[in-house]
């Protein structure tokens, strides 16, 4: 019976590291503008992590989720799709908000994947 018990805690101990999560490998904030929040990330860890979707809050109502969006020429943006972060790297993402008045947008966040 220990050595079932041995077994199943070292099971567990060794598949956490099978999991990690990618948020505990990046670093963020926001800023919200009149039209646009900037999203900025940098990748603490040795993978490539990739931000599939952006999300826009109203308290704790969502209001906008979207793919990430890239700087086109000055005041455009574009959708583009999920956006790689190279290992240690740093990028920047945006998501268009000028649907909404920017008094009530109150959070951000982010999913993202290895």
């Amino acid at each position: 019976m220990k050595k079932l018990l041995v077994i199943l805690v070292l099971g567990l101990l060794w598949s956490g590291h099978a999991f990690a999560n990618c948020r505990d490998a990046i670093q963020w904030n926001w800023k919200k503008e009149s039209k646009v929040a900037t999203f900025s990330f940098l990748n603490n860890s040795n993978k490539d992590v990739q931000i599939t979707n952006l999300y826009i809050y109203k308290d704790k109502s969502l209001l906008k989720q979207s793919e990430p969006g890239r700087a086109g020429s000055p005041g455009y943006y574009y959708t583009a799709g999920p956006l790689t972060i190279s290992k240690y790297g740093k990028v920047e993402a945006f998501i268009i908000i000028k649907e909404f008045q920017s008094r009530f947008i109150t959070g951000a966040n982010y999913s993202c994947k290895y």
